[in-house]
Order: structure tokens, then sequence, then C-alpha cells
């Protein structure tokens, strides 16, 4: 099963949404692209406290791309990287749970993998196997606004992981170590972490005051929210010793 999966606030109804979209596929495949597989699409409405199927063609919703950092929560939609014939940013708006999609500057049948960040408060991708690329949509949603903002020589890379102050890549060699590359001087130095290909991932987040509504009558439902998406992060900043927080 492939898939993606997002949580954003609807700030309007003053609610929280998980969007689960999943892709299945048969057992054995038959290999005819849109007869293996069976695509849902379901909202987790925290208010309402169940789900909901999301109505589509399943002909014509794109597939999600699984790669590491695929996913980003930017301007209150979540964007995942997809194909649609061709690549593309998928998008979910989580007030009006519209699916929208925006056209990306890689051609269609390059070997690169793709990863989302924002760069000077900018959504950004990252297109990465030998030379890694990094283009910014300088105006939100319109395609021509696309710009090369840098290319780093090859560095073998696993994955990016995070971005911070807008300057230093943090990512991941093939060999597991974690590195970090400033854009501006393209100085590359090692971190002092190292952990296996796909085990490890780094999140920026910002704290806040919104409480989190619970309703006596979902708490069944709310378990099994919280056993499926609490993650356990360790978080280590540069100059600092790692920090353990849970998120929900």
């Amino acid at each position: 099963m492939n898939g993606g999966l997002g949580f954003g606030y609807d700030w309007i109804a003053n609610d929280y949404k998980f969007v689960k979209i999943s892709e299945i596929f048969r057992d054995p495949p038959q290999w005819h692209p849109n007869e293996d597989r069976e695509n849902t699409v379901e909202i987790y409405d925290l208010n309402i406290g169940s789900w909901g199927v999301f109505n589509y063609d399943c002909e014509e919703f794109p597939n999600i791309h699984w790669f590491p950092c695929f996913e980003i929560l930017y301007k209150g939609a979540y964007h995942w990287c997809a194909y649609a014939e061709t690549k593309i940013i998928l998008c979910f708006d989580t007030t009006s749970e519209i699916f929208r999609a925006m056209p990306h500057t890689c051609h269609s049948y390059d070997a690169k993998r793709y990863s989302l960040v924002v760069l000077n408060e900018s959504l950004t991708l990252i297109c990465y196997a030998d030379l890694t690329d990094i283009w910014m949509m300088k105006e939100y949603g319109v395609y021509e606004s696309w710009i090369k903002k840098y290319t780093i020589k090859p560095l073998y890379i696993e994955a990016p992981l995070v971005l911070l102050k807008d300057h230093l890549l943090l990512l991941q060699s093939t060999s597991g170590l974690v590195m970090s590359n400033d854009l501006t001087s393209d100085k590359l130095e090692e971190v002092n972490l190292f952990s296996s290909a796909h085990s490890f991932r780094m999140i920026i987040y910002k704290e806040c005051l919104t409480p989190v509504p619970k309703v006596e009558e979902t708490v069944e439902h709310n378990s099994m929210i919280r056993g499926e998406f609490m993650y356990q992060f360790w978080v280590t900043r540069i100059l600092g010793h790692p920090t353990k927080f849970n998120i929900v």
C-alpha cells in the first residue's frame, strides 16, 4: 500500500483534520495501471469525531510519490509530490477540503527524487540524485514564478531532512551520516548523528496555544488516531543535546 498522510488546522471551523490517501494494490497484481489498484481518500474531522470518504474519480486521482520529506504543510494546505500524467505537487486545502494540482519544474522522465521545504517563506522543491537543484516558487501557485535558487555538487544524498535558517540544509548521505550543507557558502560538515536509510526524520515545529478539543463521545476515535499518528522524534540542535518529545 502506498499513499500520503496530512494533518492541519481549519481556522474557520476551529477544527483539526487528518487526510489519508491510500493506494492499495491487488494481490497478485495484474499490471494494468488503473485496474490493479484502488485509491481511497479519507478525511478525519476531530470536531465530528469520525472519518468521511472523499468522492473522486479513481482513474483521475494522482498517485503519491513516496520519498523522504515528500510532504509539507504550507499556507493552510498540505502538499505532496505526486504524479498525474506528469509530475505535480498535489495540494489539499484543510478549510475548503479541496484538492488541486500544481505543476513543478522537473522533467517527467528524469531519474530524480523530490522533497518539499520552505525557503524564504516560499514553497521550495528539492530535486536530487547526482546534482541537487533547489527550485523556489516566488509567487505561490504561479508556475512561471519557479526559479532555480541553488545547484549543489554531487553529495550522494539518501534524502534531504530539513532546511534551517533559510540556508542550512541538513541531509542524510547514502552511508547514513547526517550532514549539513550551507547553501550560501557550499560548506559541507558532518553532524554527530547516524541512522540507517529511511529511518530518520527531522521536523520544524512552532509552539501554539490553540487547544485541541476533547469530545467525550469520540474517545474511541481519538485513541485510534493517537495510536496511528503519534510519533516520537529526536530533535538535535547543531549546538546542543538531543531532546525527545511527542507530536500528536
